[in-house]
């Protein structure tokens, strides 16, 4: 598991190892990855970037939107 972050902040897209694919896709409603990524916490690297987009999370079209 991959992900980025900023000032100690963890964003977004996160990237998932092939073989985590089964756990996501048992995923069911609202609750996006976040239990995949605590139930594999210590595979998780981070990676620091100098973006601050990545600390918007865009599930929807209006997610988009500025505001």
């Amino acid at each position: 598991i991959a992900a980025p972050c900023r000032q100690g902040r963890r964003g977004h897209p996160v990237g998932f190892a092939g073989h985590l694919a089964a756990d996501l896709l048992d995923l069911h409603g609202d609750n996006g990855a976040k239990s995949v990524i605590e139930r594999y916490r210590p595979q998780l690297q981070l990676v620091e970037v100098a973006d601050p987009g990545i600390l918007r999370d865009i599930d929807t079209p209006d997610d988009l939107i500025q505001t």
